[in-house]
C-alpha cells in the first residue's frame, strides 16, 4: 500500500478528504454532490463554531447569484449520507447550522492511500437554482451534471485472473447501468415529477410580509425596512388568490427581532415572507425567504444585489418570485399589476416610501411630515398618482383624529383623490379615500358605495375598503351585507383596532350584544388608549345590564383624559337613563357653553336628552346637527339609542333629509 503527505479530517466513522475533496465511510467513498462535500468541508473546518446561513451561502457559492435554498438541499443531501451520524450536524431553526461531532485533524500527517472498496466512483445529479438575470430575479435554472468512472486509485497494483477480470468488468457493467438507472430516477423524481421547492399543500392563501431589518443603514434610511414592506404588500396584494396581511397588522413588528414563524402563527397566516436590506453606497443588498408557518420550512428565497437606484427591479423581481412561489395560476392583469410602476422618478418614489412610513406612525409629528413628504414627491413627480392618495390619506386621517379642521383639509383630501384617480384610474386606494369623502362629507351614498366597489375590484385585500364599505351599507340600513363586508375586514387585518371596534359599534347598534362586546374588548385589547372601543364598550355594559361597570369605565376615561367630550355626553345620557338627572344636567349645561377649544357635536346634546326623555329637544339638536353636516349624524338610522324617537314624524323627515330612504 503506498503512502505520501494528505489532509484528512476524521469524525466517528468517517474520513474527509479536503483536498480533493471526498468522503469515506469505514475506507468506502460516500457519493456526494460537489456543493454537498463542499457544504461538509466548510462545517468540519469550524467544528463547534455557529456558520449563519448567509456566510455559508457567500462561502460555498461565493460571486453567484443563488437561492438560500440550494443551502438547505446540500445539508438534507449530507444528513442523508452521514445516515445514522445525522445528528453531527446541529441546525440552528433560521439562524445556521454548527457541526458538533469530535473532529481530529490529520494535516502532515502521513496517511494511507486509502483502497476504495468500490470501483466506482459518480457524480451525482447536481441541482442549482441560480440566477443568470441582472436584475437578480432569481429565476430557477436546473443544471445537471452525471458522471460515471472508474477511480484508477481504487484498483490492486495485482493482474487479475483472467476469469476475475471478467466477473470484474460484469461487475463494473452492472454498476454503470445501476448508476445510469440510478441518475435517470433521480433525474425524474427531482426534476419531472415536481419543482425543487417544499410542498405548500396547494397554493398559500394567507400570507404576511414582515419589515424588513436593516444593517448598517444611515439614519436617513431609517424608513427602508418598513417602506418596502408597505410596497411589496401593496404590490402583491394585488393577487385575489393571496389575502396579505396590511400594513397595520405589521407594523409593530418593525425592528424587533422575532422569530418569524411565532409572527406567522400570531398573525394567522399560512407564510411569512422576510428579510434584511443593507445600504451601502451606490448598492442595495436585500435577502428575502419565504417561510411555511406550519413546519418552518423555506418554501422560496432570493438575494439580491441592485444599485440604489434601481429598486423598482428589485421590487418587480421580489413580487414576481413570491407570486410564482404561493400562487400558481396568476390572470393576464394580476402580472400586469406585479410589474406595474407608479412612477419613473426613483427620487419620488423614495420620498413616498418615507411619506408612507411617517404616515403609519399616526402621530401629529408623523402626519405633518407625511404631507410634507406627499408634497415633495409630487413636484419631483406631478403625474405620480400613488402620492396623491397618500397625500389625500394624510388629510383624512388628520381629520379623523381631530388634528385638522374639516372644512379646510376634507376638499383637499378630495381633490388629491380625484388627481390620483385622474392620473391612473386603477389605484384601488384613491377609490377609496374618495368613498370615504363621499359618504361621511358629502352623504352622497351611492357615490360612495361606487367608490368603494371599485377599491375593492381594484385591491381586494384591502382591508380599510371592505371596512368603510361595511360601515356605509350598515348605516344605510343594509346591516347584514355591512356586518358580513365587516368581517372580510376582520379577517383580513384581525390586528386592526378600528377594523373590530367599528364591526362592535355596528353590532351595538343591532341589539348583537355579546358578539358586540367581543369585538369591542378585543379592539380594546389591540389598542388600550382607542376611544371609540372604549365608548362603544361602556355602552353595550350598560344596555345589558352591566351599568355599574359601563359608569366606572367612562368616569375613568374622563379623569385620564378631561378634553373628550364624547365620553361626557355618553356618561351624561346613561347617568340620566339610571335616575341620576342631576348629574346629568351638569354635563349638558357644560357641553352647551361655547368654547373655542373644543368641538362638541350636537348629536352627543341629542342623545343626552333622549336618555332625559326630553323629545322634543333632541329632534332640535339631531336638526342642528343635520344642518352642520356632522359625520355623527348618519349614525342616526341605526343608533337604536334614538328609539323613543321612531314613531315621530319628525324623526323620518329628519332622516329623508339626511338621505336615508
Amino acid at each position: 500500500m503506498s503512502s505520501r503527505i494528505r489532509h484528512f479530517y476524521e469524525f466517528g466513522e468517517f474520513r474527509l478528504d479536503a483536498e480533493r475533496p471526498r468522503l469515506f465511510r469505514n475506507g468506502d467513498i460516500v457519493p456526494l454532490t460537489p456543493k454537498a462535500i463542499e457544504t461538509l468541508v466548510v462545517l468540519v473546518q469550524n467544528p463547534g463554531r455557529l456558520l449563519e446561513r448567509e456566510e455559508l451561502m457567500q462561502t460555498i457559492w461565493s460571486g453567484t447569484f443563488v437561492e438560500d435554498a440550494n443551502l438547505t438541499v446540500a445539508v438534507s443531501q449530507l444528513r442523508k449520507a452521514l445516515g445514522s451520524s445525522a445528528e453531527f450536524i446541529e441546525t440552528i431553526p433560521r439562524v445556521g447550522y454548527r457541526f458538533v461531532a469530535n473532529v481530529k485533524d490529520l494535516e502532515d500527517a502521513t496517511a494511507p492511500l486509502i483502497v476504495e472498496k468500490h470501483t466506482l466512483s459518480q457524480t451525482i445529479v447536481e441541482e442549482e437554482i441560480i440566477s443568470d438575470s441582472p436584475h437578480g430575479s432569481l429565476t430557477p435554472v436546473f443544471t445537471q451534471s452525471t458522471v460515471v468512472s472508474t477511480d484508477p486509485n481504487a484498483l490492486t497494483a495485482q493482474q487479475p485472473h483472467p476469469i476475475h477480470g471478467l466477473n470484474q468488468r460484469r461487475v463494473i457493467l452492472a454498476a454503470i447501468i445501476l448508476a445510469i438507472g440510478i441518475s435517470a430516477g433521480f433525474i425524474y423524481w427531482r426534476f419531472l415529477r415536481k419543482p425543487n421547492l417544499p410542498s405548500t399543500n396547494g397554493q398559500v392563501k394567507t400570507m404576511a410580509i414582515l419589515p424588513l431589518k436593516t444593517f448598517r443603514v444611515n439614519a436617513e434610511d431609517e424608513y427602508l425596512g418598513l417602506g418596502l414592506a408597505d410596497a411589496l404588500i401593496t404590490q402583491i396584494g394585488m393577487m385575489r388568490e393571496v389575502s396579505i396581511r396590511p400594513l397595520t397588522a405589521v407594523r409593530k413588528y418593525d425592528g424587533q427581532n422575532q422569530d418569524p414563524v411565532e409572527v406567522g402563527r400570531a398573525l394567522g397566516v399560512e407564510a411569512v415572507l422576510e428579510g434584511t436590506v443593507q445600504h451601502e453606497g451606490e448598492m442595495l443588498r436585500v435577502t428575502m425567504r419565504l417561510l411555511r408557518v406550519a413546519d418552518g420550512v423555506v418554501l422560496w428565497s432570493g438575494k439580491f444585489d441592485q444599485k440604489f437606484t434601481d429598486l423598482f427591479s428589485m421590487q418587480d423581481s421580489i413580487s414576481q418570485q413570491v407570486a410564482k412561489a404561493s400562487v400558481l395560476n396568476l390572470t393576464e392583469d394580476e402580472r400586469s399589476q406585479l410589474a406595474k410602476r407608479y412612477t419613473g422618478s426613483f427620487e419620488a418614489y423614495q420620498l413616498y416610501l418615507k411619506g408612507r412610513y411617517f404616515w403609519n406612525k399616526r402621530t401629529a409629528a408623523g402626519l405633518q411630515e407625511s404631507f410634507d413628504l406627499f408634497k415633495q414627491a409630487i413636484e419631483v413627480d406631478p403625474a405620480f398618482a400613488l402620492a396623491y392618495a397618500g397625500l389625500a390619506d394624510a388629510y383624512a386621517l388628520g381629520v379623523w383624529q381631530d388634528a385638522l379642521p374639516q372644512k379646510v383639509y376634507i376638499p383637499l383630501a378630495k381633490a388629491a383623490a380625484s388627481k390620483a384617480l385622474e392620473l391612473d384610474e386603477t389605484v384601488g386606494e384613491a377609490h377609496a379615500s374618495l368613498g370615504f369623502v363621499r359618504f361621511w362629507y358629502e352623504w352622497d351614498f351611492a357615490g360612495a358605495e361606487s367608490s368603494y366597489r371599485r377599491a375593492i375590484e381594484l385591491r381586494p385585500n384591502h382591508a380599510t375598503a371592505h371596512q368603510w364599505y361595511g360601515e356605509c351599507l350598515a348605516l344605510t340600513g343594509r346591516t347584514e351585507q355591512g356586518i358580513q363586508e365587516l368581517r372580510v375586514a376582520q379577517t383580513s387585518d384581525p390586528f386592526s383596532s378600528i377594523i373590530h371596534s367599528d364591526l362592535g359599534k355596528i353590532l351595538y347598534f343591532d341589539g348583537q350584544l355579546d358578539p358586540a362586546i367581543e369585538a369591542l374588548k378585543r379592539s380594546e385589547e389591540l389598542d388600550p388608549t382607542f376611544p371609540v372601543a372604549n365608548l362603544f364598550l361602556a355602552m353595550a355594559y350598560h344596555r345589558k345590564g352591566l351599568t355599574e361597570e359601563a359608569i366606572n369605565s367612562l368616569e375613568d376615561e374622563g379623569k385620564i383624559d378631561s378634553g373628550r367630550v364624547v365620553f361626557k355626553f355618553v356618561l351624561a345620557y346613561i347617568y340620566a337613563q339610571v335616575g341620576r338627572k342631576e348629574e346629568a344636567i351638569k354635563i349638558l349645561k357644560e357641553l352647551q357653553e361655547p368654547r373655542n377649544d373644543r368641538f362638541t357635536p350636537a348629536y352627543g346634546i341629542a342623545l343626552v336628552y333622549v336618555g332625559l326623555g326630553q323629545n322634543d329637544e333632541a329632534l332640535t339638536w339631531l336638526e342642528k346637527s343635520r344642518a352642520q353636516h356632522e359625520p355623527f349624524a348618519l349614525y342616526l338610522k341605526a343608533d337604536s339609542n334614538f328609539t323613543p324617537l321612531h314613531n315621530d314624524p319628525r324623526f323620518s323627515e329628519l332622516l329623508q333629509k339626511i338621505g336615508f330612504d
